[in-house]
């Protein structure tokens, strides 16, 4: 059986929050949902992250959501996918953790000039041959 690429936004979304969320994590995301307020935003809702259920957040970093990493994997996927869109992880009151998913790129990040960043090789030359 040969496998299709997803073409649409919902498409791959329904794919994450369904069968790469239940292979990742071992349970489908809670819900997938579309903002109100924005047409490119998306929320999909899990309301008990595996990851959230190992970690003990100490008392000075109490805002911490360990569900960002599974936001990273999201937006990897999508990426991987060939969808330009950014994935963050926000906890909700009542538990349970929201990922908000932006498809597109934003104006203001189109203008902003790219950093100069010196590169500089972590083994001189010499070293390189050996390692």
């Amino acid at each position: 059986r040969l496998t299709k690429r997803e073409l649409t936004e919902v498409g791959i979304l329904q794919f994450i929050s369904t069968t790469a969320w239940k292979a990742l994590w071992g349970k489908a995301a809670d819900s997938l949902e579309r903002s109100t307020d924005r047409e490119d935003e998306y929320m999909i809702v899990d309301s008990a992250p595996l990851v959230n259920q190992f970690v003990s957040v100490p008392a000075n970093l109490g805002a911490l959501d360990c569900a960002a990493l599974m936001a990273g994997v999201v937006a990897g996927i999508l990426d991987g996918a060939y969808f330009a869109a950014k994935c963050t992880a926000h906890p909700r009151e009542e538990g349970g953790t929201v990922f908000l998913i932006r498809i597109g790129h934003d104006e203001a990040e189109e203008q902003k000039e790219p950093e100069l960043v010196e590169m500089r090789p972590v083994l001189p030359l010499a070293d390189r041959a050996l390692a």
